[in-house]
């Protein structure tokens, strides 16, 4: 028997059922989490240099006062269940991001778990390099507000839909993200975390078949994860009304906008009826003009809190100094192509490596030959595009997560937030068309503190990020190849 209160037993029917089969997956992946033994060098990212700020309100708070604690079990609020299933994860001490939420969040007067004070004043945007717990970091708080329902915020409309045969989904937290990949990945996170406490999520994206997306939806759900396509068209048929939401929340925001999801944001938010008093967590490696933008446009100016690591508004993300970066030259000559060349490279240094590896060529067409040439030599691999259909993408990323194989070549569209696990090298077959994208490549590895490894093949075609990388490896404090200081 619960010994806490729990507000979604009853909130819609057929509750239970739903929960129980969930509750079981989500089982099975706490199993894994524990049994992976991924570790956590707090160490490295507790690092000095990597400067850790509160801007609340704009106004910046003093070492003093973001001196919050570090573990998991000195926030109260935090439902029992929830706290069981941390410790479950073997998750003890908060990494500096959620640190910083949590102790903005939960220990700013309690005020936050206040109906009347939570009226639109935590707006919040989170700035920090992958793989630092940005996902924990909002959802441990806006799921551990809902327990508090004095206000009935709970309670849902009795109403259904013009057919009178179906329910429409009054979800209480929406989650954006980019891609497919990183929505089942939160998905996943909230599966582990919300074990045995009736909170019902789903997850929408495109690429498959709607309509048992479509059915989970009408059953009723307290959170839904979504990529912006298939979120639009499950709104626009009026199976989610966003009525009741009191969170919403854009995650890897500037992925989003580099992908030109721009138009579609902007018609979920101002097209739809929402809820009279909601907040916003907006989270994001970088902060280029463009985010900045969104964020003064969809947020009060006046009440919005900022939370960086090691990043600034408006400033590009530095890359991970975690991760050793190295670089070879290739030359072309006329007896040989550069690709060629290049295979051979990889094939050269593939012999020497032993451990996780993702390989990123710029070219889908690309991908797949690398694929094939590197199968040819004895390797296990998989390769990942963003043409495969959903059935072949998860094939080729749990394979590579699995660990079935070590190899795995894609384009960007794994390039960023995907959290595999222990990946120990990067190698950049291609130099991508600009520093940043180089820097959520590398990102892939020395994740959380760990030690991480990078490999980039350069050809003289790349001349015009020279100069960038120079600048880049200088702030790290790395190794500086004689060819990229002329």
């Amino acid at each position: 028997m619960e010994s806490f209160y729990n507000p979604f037993k009853n909130r819609y029917p057929n509750r239970t059922k739903i929960i129980l089969s969930k509750d079981e997956h989500a089982l099975k992946l706490i199993n894994e989490h524990k049994t992976k033994n991924l570790s956590k060098n707090l160490d490295s990212l507790n690092d000095n240099n990597k400067k850790l700020n509160l801007f609340v309100k704009g106004e910046k708070l003093s070492e003093k006062d973001t001196n919050f604690p570090e573990k998991f079990t000195s926030y109260g609020k935090i439902p029992e269940q929830i706290q069981k299933n941390i410790n479950n994860m073997g998750l003890q001490i908060l990494t500096p991001i959620q640190k910083l939420f949590f102790g903005y969040l939960f220990n700013n007067g309690n005020k936050f778990f206040d109906n009347n004070e939570f009226k639109n004043n935590y707006d919040l945007v989170g700035c920090a390099q992958t793989g630092s717990g940005k996902t924990l970091a909002y959802l441990i708080p806006s799921i551990s507000f809902l327990f508090n329902d004095e206000e009935g915020i709970l309670e849902i409309p009795k109403f259904k839909s013009s057919n009178n045969h179906k329910f429409i989904s009054y979800p209480l937290i929406l989650i954006i993200l980019p891609t497919r990949e990183l929505a089942l990945q939160t998905y996943d996170e909230c599966l582990k975390l919300l074990y045995k406490t009736y909170i019902n999520t789903v997850v929408v994206y495109g690429g498959e078949k709607i309509y048992s997306q479509k059915n989970e939806i009408q059953e009723g759900c307290d959170i839904i994860i979504g990529t912006t396509g298939r979120l639009i068209q499950f709104l626009e048929e009026g199976d989610i009304s966003l009525t009741q939401v009191k969170f919403l929340i854009i995650d890897e925001a500037d992925k989003l906008l580099d992908m030109g999801f721009e138009e579609d944001i902007n018609h979920i938010l101002y097209d739809f009826k929402w809820s009279e008093y909601y907040n916003i967590f907006l989270t994001s490696a970088t902060f280029p003009r463009k985010v900045l933008n969104m964020v003064e446009r969809i947020m009060n100016d006046e009440k919005y809190s900022f939370i960086t690591h090691g990043n600034y508004l408006g400033e590009k993300e530095d890359a991970n100094g975690n991760v050793k970066q190295r670089f070879y030259l290739i030359k072309s000559d006329y007896n040989t192509n550069i690709f060629d060349k290049k295979i051979n490279a990889l094939f050269g240094l593939l012999k020497l490596l032993d451990g996780k590896t993702l390989i990123f060529a710029n070219k889908k067409n690309d991908v797949m030959e690398i694929v094939s040439r590197i199968q040819n030599y004895g390797y296990g691999i998989v390769g990942l595009i963003g043409d495969m259909d959903m059935k072949e993408r998860k094939f080729s990323l749990n394979e590579f997560k699995d660990g079935n194989v070590n190899l795995m070549v894609a384009s960007d569209v794994a390039s960023r937030g995907l959290d595999i696990p222990e990946i120990s090298y990067v190698i950049n077959f291609d130099m991508p068309p600009n520093i940043d994208i180089y820097v959520h490549r590398i990102g892939r590895t020395g994740r959380v503190g760990n030690q991480g490894n990078s490999f980039t093949f350069l050809t003289r075609e790349d001349n015009f990020l020279f100069r960038p990388l120079f600048e880049l490896l200088s702030k790290t404090n790395q190794k500086i190849p004689d060819f990229l200081r002329y």
